[in-house]
């Protein structure tokens, strides 16, 4: 845990302080590639796992609830935030 706070914490240092560098415009293709690349591998991990696929009808069908539910549970609150902070006053 300590290790990746570590590196959380550096990664913002180095931002802070290149953040009007050229590099840091093609941060977000990086991340983009990192999370395609962990989750690639994280679909191997659960092909190789018996378990998993033995059980994939049920883990399937609690999986797409719960992330239903989250993702309704992020719009509502993103828009309950937007209108509560962020809407203009009228004039």
């Amino acid at each position: 845990m300590f290790s990746v706070l570590a590196c959380l914490i550096a990664g913002v240092v180095v931002g802070h302080f290149a953040r009007d560098s050229r590099a840091v415009r093609h941060t977000g293709r990086l991340i983009s590639f990192a999370i395609m690349l962990l989750l690639f591998f994280l679909g191997v991990s659960v092909g190789q796992n018996e378990t998993i696929l033995a059980n994939l009808s049920t883990i399937g069908a609690k999986g797409v609830l719960i992330s239903l539910a989250s993702t309704m549970g992020s719009v509502l609150a993103s828009w309950w935030v937007y209108r509560r902070f962020f809407r203009e006053l009228p004039a």
